[in-house]
């Protein structure tokens, strides 16, 4: 589980705020898998957890876009690269091929830490208090 804490906010109202959303998205699949909730509870919390990253992925594209960021790429890069291995997870799950474990939801705490701590408090520090267009 992780718990929110000042060191993960970036100094940009609107992607502190989705950050925060999803920290509670990732904590509720965590607590899903540790209290063995059913497969579809956590099919709906892994789609929802898909269809809220995307979102935020392009609302911080935008906001990129919009201030001419220099890192456009490579940041972007990193966030197709999580949607992809979120998609391939669910697609995997939904066919049954996989089990979500709770090894699923470390990858997901873990790469969620690190690119806030990295790479988004580098966009925050750029963008300010600035928003998507």
């Amino acid at each position: 589980m992780l718990a929110w804490s000042d060191d993960l906010d970036v100094g940009n109202p609107m992607i502190d705020s989705d950050h925060r959303h999803l920290v509670a998205l990732v904590n509720q699949l965590a607590e899903a898998l540790s209290t063995r909730e059913a497969p579809a509870e956590l099919g709906r919390i892994l789609g929802e957890l898909l269809t809220f990253t995307t979102a935020h992925f392009a609302r911080e594209e935008q906001l990129m876009q919009r201030i001419g960021y220099l890192d456009f790429a490579a940041h972007k890069s990193q966030h197709d690269g999580l949607l992809s291995d979120i998609a391939k997870l669910q697609r995997s799950f939904h066919r049954g091929e996989i089990a979500l474990s709770e090894r699923s939801s470390a990858f997901l705490c873990e790469w969620l830490l690190r690119h806030i701590r990295t790479s988004d408090r580098l966009l925050g520090k750029v963008a300010g208090s600035l928003v998507a267009a």
